[in-house]
C-alpha cells in the first residue's frame, strides 16, 4: 500500500501541474489571466501565448485586380489576379508557391497601409510593395493583344459576410506596358557590376 501511494503522489503532482499550465495558457489566449500574469512575472515567462503569430485576426479577403487601356483608348475590365493554387495533399510537405502568394498578398496589405498613411502619391511608387504589385501586373498576366497600358487595384471583401459591401483600398496610375516601337531592351549586366 505504502509503494503505491508513493508513486501515486508523484503522478498527482504531475497531472496537476500541468491541468494547471494548461488552464493558464487556455485564460492567458483569451485575456482573462493578464493581471496575474502580470503580478506573477516568473508565469508569464513559462505559460505560451499561441497569438504571435495573428494577435490581431484578418477579417477581410484582399483581392488584386488588373485591367488595361486598350490603343483606342478603350478601357478593359478589372479581372482577379489569381495566385493561389488549388491545394493537394503534397502541400501539407512542399508548397514553395505559397511565397509567391503571401509575398502578392503581404505587398497588397502594405500598399493599403501606405495609402491610408501617406496622401503624396509620388512616393506610393517607389515602395517595394507597389513596385512588386505593378510587375505582376505587367509581366504575371496575359495582355490582350491592343493593350498598350495596365493599371491595378486593391480590394478587400469578406467573402463569409455577405452583408458587408467590398471596397477598393488602392487603384494605380496607368502605366506603359510597352515602351514603344525602335526602345532598345536594356542590356543584361554583366558579372561584378
Amino acid at each position: 500500500m505504502a509503494a503505491t501511494t508513493t508513486r501515486l503522489i508523484p503522478r498527482l503532482l504531475l497531472y496537476a501541474t500541468l491541468c494547471a499550465w494548461g488552464s493558464f495558457t487556455a485564460l492567458r489566449q483569451m485575456g482573462l489571466a493578464r493581471n496575474l500574469l502580470v503580478r506573477l512575472n516568473w508565469l508569464g515567462r513559462i505559460v505560451p501565448n499561441y497569438r504571435f503569430f495573428g494577435p490581431t485576426p484578418s477579417m477581410h479577403d484582399l483581392h488584386i485586380l488588373v485591367r488595361d487601356k486598350l490603343s483606342g483608348g478603350r478601357v478593359g475590365r478589372w479581372r482577379e489576379l489569381d495566385v493561389a493554387q488549388e491545394r493537394r495533399p503534397v502541400h501539407t510537405l512542399w508548397a514553395p508557391h505559397r511565397r509567391v502568394e503571401k509575398g502578392l498578398l503581404d505587398a497588397a496589405r502594405e500598399m493599403a497601409v501606405i495609402r491610408r498613411r501617406n496622401a503624396e502619391t509620388r512616393q506610393w511608387r517607389t515602395t517595394i510593395a507597389y513596385l512588386a504589385l505593378l510587375n505582376i501586373a505587367t509581366f504575371g498576366v496575359p495582355h490582350d493583344s491592343d493593350a498598350r497600358q495596365t493599371q491595378f487595384a486593391i480590394a478587400r471583401a469578406a467573402a463569409y459576410e455577405q452583408g458587408v459591401e467590398p471596397e477598393i483600398l488602392f487603384v494605380s496610375a496607368f502605366h506603359d506596358l510597352d515602351a514603344g516601337p525602335g526602345a532598345s531592351e536594356i542590356p543584361a549586366r554583366r558579372r561584378g557590376e
